[in-house]
């Protein structure tokens, strides 16, 4: 930076004390004091950030797991469908049955008894034919009522586990928060399961005491059943079952028996037993 002295006006280069020209002293002039806000002005400012701390989220409260629970529910109303569709579905067979034999009765003559109901039974009813004893010998079941029913040349007997009337009383209807683990659950499950099974028979046993070859044939037809594949041998007459051993049916002479047992254990095995028993008091 040039500066000028003072005394001659000679330009005097800096920084000299002193002028070449004139042999002048140089006043050096002090550098200004820089004030603090001037230091804090030329000092870069490095930026603050202030971040607000950030509370932790609050637990979730605790929800009631009730997921399992509606699973299991399900799976309950589910397997109480089944159990009624199968229940259904033997009532259901026996409609066809009779609808059958009318369709196929013109073909074979009707041959009408003197002697209908229990009489021709010698004064016994259907259930008489096979009581709880033999029943039980025979299966391994345990049934509660016997329920026998007739209706001119047509006898019936319905098999209970349990009484009908005494089905569902005292129990408390299953509700979704009532479940709060898989042990309820599965109570619930098996409840369900053995109320709806002791809703409906586990056997039926019809006897016919006429048109024994049209119920026969009727009986085929309306399970679906071909002498090919269904046939039980030695067992009266002629006799057949259905692929799933929920039906049979037995002729003997111009009488004959179906057995509708779709809740029957072990049915294929069982049920040409219960149906010889009969078979032979006929």
């Amino acid at each position: 930076m040039t500066k000028f002295c003072p005394g001659c006006g000679a330009s005097v280069p800096a920084p000299t004390s002193f002028c070449a020209q004139c042999g002048r002293r140089l006043e050096v002039s002090a550098p200004a004091p820089s004030s603090p806000g001037a230091s804090q002005t030329q000092r870069p400012m490095t930026p603050q950030w202030s971040t607000a701390p950030v509370p932790p989220p609050h637990p979730a409260a605790p929800q009631r797991s009730t997921g399992i629970g509606r699973i299991l529910l399900i799976g309950l109303i589910i397997v109480g469908v089944i159990l009624v569709g199968i229940a259904g579905a033997g009532y259901y067979a026996v409609r066809r049955v009779k609808q059958k034999v009318e369709q196929v009765r013109a073909e074979y003559a009707a041959d009408q008894p003197s002697v209908t109901g229990r009489a021709a039974l010698g004064g016994r009813t259907a259930c008489d034919l096979l009581g709880r004893a033999e029943f039980r010998r025979v299966t391994g079941v345990v049934v509660a009522e016997l329920v026998p029913e007739e209706s001119g040349s047509e006898l019936t007997c319905e098999y209970f586990t349990a009484r009908p009337k005494e089905v569902g009383t005292g129990r408390k209807p299953v509700r979704v928060d009532d479940i709060q683990n898989a042990r309820q659950a599965l109570d619930a499950v098996q409840s369900a399961v053995t109320e709806a099974a002791s809703r409906a028979p586990v056997l039926r046993v019809t006897i016919h005491l006429a048109n024994a070859k049209a119920v026969m044939l009727g009986s085929r037809l309306a399970a679906g059943v071909t002498a090919a594949n269904s046939r039980i041998e030695s067992l009266g007459d002629e006799a057949y079952m259905d692929g799933t051993g929920s039906m049979l049916a037995a002729r003997k002479g111009n009488r004959s028996l179906v057995l509708t047992m779709p809740l029957l254990p072990r049915s294929r095995d069982t049920g040409p037993v219960i149906a010889k028993e009969i078979l032979d008091q006929i």
